[in-house]
C-alpha cells in the first residue's frame, strides 16, 4: 500500500522531528514546517522534492 503521499499526486511531504502527529503546522513559527507551508501559501509553489527538517540546535 502506497505512502498517502504517494498516492496523491504531486504533492510534497513534510517531516519534522517531533511532528509523529499531523497538526505541526504553526506550533512553532521559526519552525522548517511552518517556513515551508508558509511559502507554499504565498506562491503556490511546492517544493522540488519532499522536506524533511532538521532537529533544532540544543540551548548551550
Amino acid at each position: 500500500m502506497p505512502r498517502p503521499v504517494e498516492a496523491l499526486r504531486g504533492s510534497r511531504m513534510v517531516l519534522a522531528p517531533g511532528g509523529e502527529k499531523r497538526g505541526v503546522y504553526l506550533s512553532d513559527p521559526a519552525s522548517c514546517a511552518d517556513a515551508t507551508v508558509n511559502t507554499y501559501l504565498a506562491t503556490g509553489r511546492l517544493p522540488a522534492a519532499d522536506v524533511t527538517c532538521q532537529d533544532p540546535a540544543p540551548f548551550p
